[in-house]
């Protein structure tokens, strides 16, 4: 049998406690512990005493991490110290309770968006679609949340006048597709799924709870070329989340896309109603009842 490598002995140890978060320290210890042998023959070869011998283990284990030497099914997280969990390969149940642990960060969402942003925030639930297009039709096409921004709130009424004679606009509108977690054995998926339902927007966003450091790299390549953002979500504290990438606006909004997903999702279809009502009031006042969430000044 051949012998693991160091890395290897990492995904055991974490395997074993599945989808835990622990330290460096703690993953060093597991491994004296699991695998005492190992230890045991390390320590022979370095002359170090236990206490260094984990102290080096952990040098080891960041030094993987910043080597991109960490497993797919690992997730690494980007707060200090760093936190590793085995993640391994889903399963469909495992994707339910994920879904279900998703949910659970739309309100949270919103809340920042709302009053960190000053979006008009609307949840679009995936559940009121057409199934006219059988199974797959509609895969990776309704956002988890859009928004509106106003423009125009502080404007003189004769500036507004002048825009709609122009027929430039007042508003913003954008878009976020939501997880729980970026890692580097996902973090392509989630990517291109939020330019598939969400590149129509003004602004795109892929929003994370978690999000790993070898992701992040990852994630500042492609953002570069599709103009989506990123925002890290505090789940404690959802004011103190954080545009780690920001999106590039697209001036164009792609009315196709709009058209498809109106067609498909009757949440959407209300969320285009409540920007033509903003445009159609005499008095450019937002109707509250449109939306999930609504910024502070507003209410």
């Amino acid at each position: 049998m051949l012998a693991l490598t160091f890395v290897e002995y990492i995904e055991r140890v974490l395997k074993k406690r599945d989808k835990k978060y622990y330290t460096a320290k703690q993953i060093a210890e597991f491994i004296s512990k699991d695998n005492p042998e190992y230890f045991k023959e390390r320590m022979k070869k370095s002359g170090k005493n236990k206490t260094a011998q984990t102290e080096q283990l952990m040098r080891e284990i960041y030094s993987a991490n910043a080597e991109n030497r960490v497993p797919g099914t690992i997730n690494v997280t980007t707060d200090s110290p760093k936190k590793f969990a085995y993640i391994g390969t889903r399963n469909v149940n495992f994707d339910k309770k994920i879904e279900q642990r998703e949910h659970g960060l739309y309100p949270l969402v919103c809340e920042f968006l709302a009053n960190g942003m000053n979006l008009f925030a609307k949840r679009i639930d995936e559940k009121r679609a057409s199934k006219r297009n059988g199974q797959n039709g509609n895969k990776w096409l309704f956002p988890d949340i859009v928004g509106l921004k106003v423009l125009s709130d502080n404007w003189d009424a004769n500036v507004k006048n002048c825009v709609r004679h122009y027929h430039d606009s007042e508003t913003d509108l954008w878009s976020f597709e939501v997880k729980l977690a970026l890692t580097m054995s996902n973090v392509r998926e989630c990517f291109f799924q939020t330019v598939s339902n969400s590149a129509w927007a003004n602004y795109s966003y892929l929003v994370a709870a978690d999000i790993d450091e070898r992701a992040l790299k990852e994630l500042q390549i492609l953002c570069k070329a599709y103009n989506i953002g990123v925002i890290k979500l505090n789940k404690d504290n959802p004011l103190e989340s954080q545009i780690i990438i920001p999106a590039v606006k697209v001036d164009c909004l792609d009315w196709d896309i709009i058209n498809r997903i109106c067609e498909s999702n009757t949440d959407f279809r209300d969320f285009i109603i409540a920007v033509e009502n903003f445009y159609s009031a005499t008095t450019n006042k937002i109707n509250t009842k449109d939306w999930t969430a609504l910024p502070s000044i507003s209410q």
